[in-house]
């Protein structure tokens, strides 16, 4: 009696092929994934650093009397400040009398992220001049 065999399955050189091609679609996914999270802690940082900037200009803005000069301060991650050590962020504003008119006086504010040394954002804004009071 002639014998009957059926062959069922993969081979080997199938399942090596197949290990290969979900191995490099894997390896692509992680890589997005990476850049996906690199782009959205930028954008978290470069966020946080604007509304830091635009919160110093309303705050000088609301001032009654504002000081000539420059200062800054250091924030931590959620915008609260801090110690020098432990700060994410530096705000530095100055106010000077306005060049372009005398009525007027303008307020910058620059962010920065520590340890990149580099400007997140930049902010401008103006006040009354009669607001302002000494260095």
């Amino acid at each position: 009696m002639p014998r009957v065999t059926s062959a069922s399955g993969f081979t080997l050189a199938e399942v090596m092929v197949a290990i290969t091609l979900v191995s490099m679609l894997v390896a692509g996914a992680v890589g997005l994934l990476t850049s996906a999270s690199q782009a959205i802690e930028s954008s978290r940082t470069q966020t946080t650093a604007t509304l830091l900037a635009a919160q110093k200009i309303e705050e000088v803005r609301s001032a009654t009397v504002v000081t000539v000069g420059t200062r800054e301060d250091h924030l931590g991650l959620d915008g609260v400040q801090t110690e020098r050590a432990r700060a994410r962020f530096i705000r530095r504003w100055t106010v000077a009398p306005s060049w372009a008119t005398t009525s007027l006086s303008s307020v910058r504010v620059e962010v920065f992220v520590v340890g990149r040394n580099r400007r997140v954002a930049e902010l401008f804004g103006v006040l009354p001049l009669e607001r302002l009071g000494g260095s």
